[in-house]
């Protein structure tokens, strides 16, 4: 009873906007003055029964987090007599974790869901509830609204045609960049770091002349200068989704053509880098011990121990942020991975996104609250930058300026809140102190993406499912090792050769050809 009431209030107001537009007044109200319409049904909440929902996310639990939800809860309490409880996987632990709590390990009513968590994978087993376009008119009247519709279809399963997610409204792009220390490469005379080589004339430097900082202290068991650096170069710059860890290269350059790599083609640019880690690696730009680290590089720069970090998107404003606030002395260099705009890819729109697990008891009330989380603007801004007027505030530029105390902000820090999945472009706004360099670099990928024609293409392993387990099996140990440059030079071959050994014994040539049919099914799909 109480839903249906709650869906004549929302049916009523969106009603009334339809009528005032057919009769010619349609110019003169905003898209602010509909969403304000449609939030007013929000409000009629005396008749919903009171639900608290568990929402689980991925990351470090912040440790303001209680303190902000309490903040959250009382716009939800009063608009859908609703509060969530915000639960976090940590980036350790989601791997082991995720699947478990699908399977039915805890009460769960919404949770993140990317392709970065196998969001397909779990789709087609059954995990997630398929959310309707009828579901989406009923809950989600706001995100109808304000997102396309190719967006929000972007995570349908193709063999089902259902969607089971909901992305978030953003467009981000593959646009690491070298963040470095511009102060010291002016002091010894580096060039601008465009290339493998000034990269490696500048960690030099510090090794030799900056006694108390590591060049790049490195954190996890993948060197991301390989990852987005040195791959740059080659112009290789997707993986592709879905398929087994290191099996499918994909060259994407400027103007294609888009193709998966020969081992041949992936052995030739990948020794030459091995070799070059390997030589960085005994001049000490890094320790032995970063496989094995749990280090925060960007924590790492902006406190002055180490002289490179590499990250992307808003990170690169939140480092500018804190470095100007806590070393204003210093020069800052942001140097994107692809310096000449070779090959920037947008990320696919199913990126980021939140889905309802099918055990979830609260399945309408959880599709309602994401509404607001992704759709009201003073909900969605406190998720991403705490409490306005504590943490934050807006300045007459429509940026974000900081103004917590440092234990305010480690508390609740920019961008690591866990809130991707409902994340914003329209809510997100540069930080204050880093506004041009910021603006700067985001024109420069917003002018070099391409908009390839792969960009939401999935790749289904179920007709390969064998050879994919096989490849899924092989540890990833020996090519982590590779890329840091732990291993003697006079084994990088063999090691290389070896791992690949490892995956044709598994199957992968023939797990190669299928990945090619598929992709050759979905252009023709699309050309429809």
């Amino acid at each position: 009873m109480s839903k249906k009431f709650f869906l004549k209030s929302i049916l009523a107001v969106t009603t009334c906007f339809l009528i005032t537009s057919c009769n010619g007044q349609k110019n003169s109200r905003n898209m602010e003055d509909h969403l304000n319409m449609v939030r007013a049904g929000y409000e009629i909440n005396s008749d919903l029964d009171y639900v608290k929902l568990n929402v689980y996310l991925i990351g470090e639990r912040p440790s303001h987090t209680d303190y902000i939800y309490e903040e959250i809860n009382k716009m939800l309490n009063r608009k859908i007599n609703t509060t969530i409880v915000p639960k976090y996987l940590s980036w350790s632990e989601h791997v082991k974790k995720y699947p478990v709590i699908l399977a039915g390990g805890d009460d769960v009513d919404l949770i993140t869901a990317a392709v970065w968590t196998k969001y397909f994978e779990h789709a087609r087993k059954g995990a997630f509830l398929a959310i309707t376009d009828e579901m989406i008119d009923q809950y989600m009247p706001l995100t109808k609204k304000r997102m396309p519709v190719d967006k929000m279809n972007s995570g349908v399963v193709p063999e089902t045609g259902k969607r089971y997610m909901i992305p978030a409204n953003f467009t981000s792009y593959y646009s690491h960049c070298y963040i470095v220390r511009q102060d010291l490469m002016k002091k010894y005379n580096i060039k601008p770091i465009n290339n493998m080589d000034n990269l490696g004339l500048y960690l030099e430097a510090v090794k030799q002349n900056e006694p108390d900082m590591t060049p790049y202290s490195g954190s996890g068991k993948w060197n991301h200068i390989m990852a987005y650096g040195y791959r740059a170069e080659a112009e290789i710059t997707a993986s592709i989704p879905g398929a087994a860890p290191a099996t499918a290269a994909f060259v994407c350059k400027k103007k294609g053509p888009y193709q998966l790599l020969t081992h041949e083609e992936i052995k030739a640019y990948r020794i030459p880098y091995y070799q070059r880690m390997r030589e960085w690696f005994e001049k000490g730009f890094w320790n032995s011990n970063v496989p094995f680290a749990a280090k925060d590089t960007d924590e790492d720069f902006i406190n002055g121990h180490s002289a490179l970090t590499i990250t992307s998107g808003a990170n690169i404003d939140m480092i500018l942020t804190y470095v100007n606030q806590k070393h204003p002395a210093w020069e800052v260099g942001v140097y994107p991975v692809y310096p000449n705009g070779s090959a920037v890819l947008s990320k696919p729109d199913y990126q980021n996104g939140m889905a309802v697990p099918i055990r979830a008891e609260n399945p309408e009330r959880a599709l309602m609250a994401l509404d607001l989380l992704k759709n009201d603007r003073e909900i969605n801004m406190i998720t991403m930058y705490g409490i306005e007027g504590e943490y934050f505030e807006l300045t007459k530029r429509n940026t974000i300026k900081l103004i917590g105390t440092e234990e305010q902000l480690k508390g609740f820090p920019v961008n690591q809140t866990g809130a991707g999945g409902w994340r914003d472009s329209e809510f997100e706004l540069p930080l204050n102190g880093s506004f041009e360099k910021y603006k700067e670099i985001q024109e420069f990928f917003t002018e070099n993406a391409i908009d390839y024609p792969l960009k939401n293409f999935i790749f289904n392993p179920v007709s390969a499912k064998d050879i994919h387990q096989k490849l899924l099996e092989i540890t990833e140990d020996k090519l982590n090792m590779l890329s840091w440059g732990l291993v003697p030079m006079e084994d990088i071959e063999r090691t290389f050769d070896e791992v690949y050994q490892e995956r044709v014994n598994a199957g992968i040539e023939e797990y190669k050809l299928e990945i090619n049919r598929q992709i050759h099914e979905y252009l023709k799909m699309e050309q429809k």
